[in-house]
């Protein structure tokens, strides 16, 4: 325990009878002797007959002496709490089907998606990834979830404006949302299943 004052009331001593938490510096013959957490670690003493209106046959069972923590598991501890408050990033995604049959053909999906992903920040990077034409996911991770949708949104936006500027469509099949950890999964899943499939037709035709 941090040897630091800390004083959570006005009042010096407790009222009788009102409820404090201590900590437990040594057992005595006749009680315990603690200091008084929110009374600036003041001494006190709680006598054996106090602790219990049954027989006492274990003192350790009732009340024991902890040992202050360590200096690294004071570290390990700032450490959790630190990481715990740290803003955790959302994935937002969106599925567009996108498709070019004039002249310009596939060149022109590649620049259109391209046109999405330039749309990135520094903060916030846009990915554009083929699930399986003319499906195309498009995702980002954003620590504001409004931001992420709007970010997406705008890069849809230059998706179809380029696409169709080629004579190609864009439809969006899914709009910009947060998704959960296991719709992000099972996305993961599937396009590992898809490039697994593909792996496989190239070494067929090999």
């Amino acid at each position: 325990m941090s040897s630091s004052n800390c004083r959570f009331y006005e009042n010096k001593y407790p009222e009788v009878d009102e409820v404090v938490m201590v900590n437990v510096q040594e057992i005595a013959e006749m009680g315990a002797y603690v200091k008084l957490l929110e009374y600036d670690n003041i001494e006190g003493m709680v006598l054996l007959s106090e602790l219990s209106r049954r027989r006492i046959r274990s003192i350790q069972k009732l009340i024991r002496v902890v040992e202050p923590p360590t200096q690294d598991v004071l570290e390990e501890l700032k450490l959790y709490i630190s990481r715990r408050l740290t803003p955790q990033a959302i994935k937002i995604r969106a599925d567009v089907e996108v498709s070019c049959f004039s002249y310009e053909g596939i060149d022109a999906i590649k620049k259109a998606l391209k046109a999405a992903e330039d749309e990135s920040t520094e903060q916030m990077q846009v990915k554009a990834k083929l699930v399986a034409a003319p499906l195309y996911v498009i995702s980002t991770q954003a620590l504001d979830k409004n931001h992420g949708v709007q970010l997406l949104e705008k890069s849809i936006e230059k998706i179809t404006e380029s696409i169709e500027a080629a004579g190609g469509i864009c439809k969006v099949t899914m709009a910009p949302k947060a998704v959960t950890a296991t719709e992000d999964a099972e996305l993961q899943a599937l396009l590992e299943r898809k490039e697994a499939e593909e792996n496989e037709s190239s070494d067929e035709e090999d």
